[in-house]
């Protein structure tokens, strides 16, 4: 549904990575989302979660590398604030600080195990990490 959203915003060979990214994602979320797989649905999930993560690698090589991005003023804000409560007299920053998407995380690393956890595990929906008493 967002891609209505993002279409024209781009230079048309970004907004092509951008429309194929986001497609992918739904169509990726759609899997998780299912409460109930076959063999061949786990089979094109994995064929989808490679596709995803290819499309990533693609828009972070060709697209993110175009865009300077920075943090939003609200995020600016908390930061001094903190900052300022935290050692009143120290030194503040002045002005916003570049913002860099990155795939070197634990939440980009995890999208390639789902379809492993839910062929052991099951549905996402049925997984709780939450404390039995």
């Amino acid at each position: 549904c967002t891609l209505p959203c993002y279409e024209g915003l781009f230079i048309p060979h970004h907004d092509n990575i951008i429309q194929d990214l986001l497609f992918t994602f739904a169509t990726w979320h759609s899997y998780c989302a299912m409460r109930q797989h076959t063999d061949s649905h786990l089979a094109t999930f994995k064929t989808v979660t490679k596709e995803l993560g290819a499309l990533m690698r693609k828009y972070v090589k060709e697209v993110c590398s175009q865009y300077e991005t920075v943090e939003l003023l609200r995020e600016r804000q908390a930061q001094v604030e903190w900052s300022t409560k935290k050692n009143p007299e120290g030194e503040i920053m002045q002005g916003a600080i570049k913002k860099h998407f990155t795939m070197v995380n634990y939440k980009t690393h995890a999208l390639g195990h789902y379809v492993c956890s839910i062929k052991y595990y099951g549905t996402t929906d049925l997984i709780s990490s939450s404390l039995v008493s």
